[in-house]
């Protein structure tokens, strides 16, 4: 199944900043038979899942549809026979996506859209899903241990501010506790999760040494 076409809606300045921001992540391959740059490859798979295309094919899509004057500023790889712009192809999308840093893509993510929010953060909802399709069969055939995250996002516009995966045999309520300490303070913010989550601990952790005031439901 593939995700439905649509546009990339950001502009040059959006796209130089999130650029510039991917410089933080650490480079994994080798030098040689390198064509693209990390912060480039980074920056098409971010921008073509915020704009909802999912998968390797997917994505490789989305770039393929990106104008030149967009592959200009994303820094892609000018083709010396033609003098156009070339995007990476699924293979090379894949092969980044299996060995990323993810918490460290992630904050780079988050801070760029907290740059483009004009809204004031004010409220927080924290709540976990799991992943569908990321769960292994067993000898048995069953499926087991899929990717369970909790996730905290602005209760105005939904963007996304951060999360934490689960550990295996494990929950939500030691993963929320994590997730909470990543932020650096929740002054007049609210946060709001589900019942489960209603303990001592974690309510000492967001009012006292945050600052911030919750909610449980």
């Amino acid at each position: 199944y593939e995700t439905e076409w649509r546009a990339c809606p950001f502009n040059a300045p959006a796209l130089e900043s999130l650029f510039q921001l991917f410089a933080e992540v650490p480079e994994h391959r080798n030098i040689k038979g390198r064509r693209y740059r990390l912060q480039t490859v980074l920056s098409i798979i971010a921008l073509a899942t915020l704009c909802g295309y999912s998968g390797h094919r997917a994505i490789a899509s989305f770039a393929a549809k990106l104008t030149q004057k967009q592959r200009r500023r994303l820094r892609c790889y000018r083709n010396k026979h033609t003098g156009q712009y070339d995007v990476p192809k699924e293979t090379c999308i894949r092969e980044i996506l299996y060995n990323l840093d993810a918490e460290a893509v992630e904050n780079v993510v988050a801070r760029w859209m907290e740059g483009l929010d004009e809204t004031e953060l004010r409220c927080i909802a924290i709540d976990g899903k799991t992943l569908k399709g990321t769960a292994k069969r067993n000898e048995d055939g069953e499926k087991k241990d899929a990717l369970h995250l909790v996730s905290a996002v602005n209760h105005r516009n939904a963007r996304f501010l951060a999360q934490e995966a689960v550990q295996d045999k494990s929950n939500e309520i030691p993963a929320v506790r994590t997730l909470i300490e990543r932020f650096p303070h929740l002054d007049g913010v609210t946060v709001t999760t589900d019942a489960m989550h209603c303990l001592d601990e974690t309510a000492r952790l967001i009012v006292q040494e945050k600052g911030g005031s919750t909610t449980f439901g």
